[in-house]
Formats: structure tokens, C-alpha cells, sequence
């Protein structure tokens, strides 16, 4: 089995995510050493809840430094949730500073809504053309449960929900890859996003 690390920093979803990882062949192994996290082949942040608590654990657990490491070195990271949003330079949830992988304002939902809570698809013209979208389809829907959204300006490879160019679903950098919805809520489609992104994206 092919191994993947979720970064134990005290948030987030992780034994949804481990079983869906587990699903596709991977071994999936919370981490929160050093050595681990610069050089693991793919490293995975997981996150659900505060952004305030979830970069006050990552300080309180000393692992900024080689989570930068890893950065600088271009090696895979895939945030999930809010761990595609602590990649970011500004967190407005929290008024504070993110990773700063990124740049740009993670920033609260416009609109006559707050929230973005359900069964939403992706634009299939944004996001056909990344090479991902083996064994899906335009129908096909993801599961969201967010307020908060990051700035596309700030991401040239995008991907947004249609009909609704304000908010963002997944962005990919030549190593960074975010996704806002849940892949782990979102029955086969959600599986199958995550194989296509580990196996083209990252060639793992």
C-alpha cells in the first residue's frame, strides 16, 4: 500500500478521511514529527472547525518549521476544509495570520447567505481541463459545509461551483492542492476526485 501522512495538529476529520484513504490503497498515518512531515511522498491537513484553534496547534505543536520545509521543497500538500484555507496568508475567521503558502484573504461568504451548506457541482468547464475528471461527470455533486472562501484571484488553477463564480471548490499549484467541499462525505464521486488528484496530480 502506498503511504500517505495526515498532519495530527488536534482538528479536523480524520477517521472519515482514513477510511476513504484506506479505500483507495493508501496507508494512512496521523503524523506530527518533523522528519515525517518534510518527507513524506504526500501530506494530507486536514481540518474542520475553528482557524483560530487549528493555527494555535499547529504553533503549540512545533511543526511550522518543517511544514514551511516541506513547502519550499515543492512537495505535495493537499488541505482539506479548512486545511485548504490555513494555506493562505490572512485568515479573516480568526484575524489572523495563515501559512502564508498562498497569498490572499481567506474571507466570509457574500451575499444574502452566510453559508454554503449542501450538494453543490463544479463548474465542468474550469474543471475538466486539469486532467482530473476521470470516471466523473458533469452531474456529479460534492458535499460542502463552509462560510468561509478563498480568493480565487490569488489561484490561477481554480476550480469553482457552477453557477456561482464566488466561491471556490479546489485550486491546484504546481504542489498545493486545496479542496473546500468534503471528499469524504461525498460518496463515490468524492473517492474518485481523490484517487484522480493522488495519482495525476501527484503520481502517487
Amino acid at each position: 500500500m502506498k503511504p500517505a501522512h495526515l498532519l495530527d495538529y488536534g482538528v479536523g476529520n480524520i477517521g472519515s478521511l482514513t477510511a476513504l484513504l484506506e479505500a483507495l490503497g493508501y496507508t494512512a498515518t496521523l503524523t506530527a514529527e518533523p522528519e515525517v512531515i518534510r518527507n513524506s511522498p504526500l501530506l494530507i491537513l486536514p481540518g474542520v472547525g475553528s482557524a483560530s484553534t487549528a493555527m494555535r496547534q499547529l504553533h503549540e505543536k512545533n511543526i511550522l518549521a518543517a511544514l514551511t520545509a516541506r513547502h519550499e521543497a515543492k512537495k505535495p500538500i493537499v488541505g482539506v476544509c479548512l486545511g485548504a484555507q490555513l494555506l493562505f496568508s490572512y485568515l479573516e475567521e480568526s484575524e489572523s495570520a495563515g501559512l502564508g503558502f498562498l497569498p490572499g484573504t481567506v474571507a466570509r461568504l457574500q451575499g444574502r447567505t452566510h453559508f454554503n451548506t449542501g450538494w453543490c457541482r463544479l463548474d465542468w468547464n474550469e474543471f475538466k481541463p486539469h486532467g482530473y475528471a476521470t470516471s466523473l461527470k458533469p452531474v456529479d455533486s460534492f458535499f460542502f459545509n463552509h462560510q468561509y472562501v478563498f480568493p480565487r484571484e490569488s489561484i490561477p488553477g481554480c476550480v469553482t461551483i457552477e453557477g456561482r463564480p464566488d466561491i471556490p471548490a479546489v485550486y491546484f499549484t504546481p504542489h498545493l492542492c486545496g479542496i473546500q467541499f468534503h471528499p469524504e462525505k461525498s460518496q463515490v464521486q468524492g473517492r474518485t476526485l481523490i484517487r484522480n488528484i493522488f495519482r495525476h496530480y501527484h503520481g502517487l
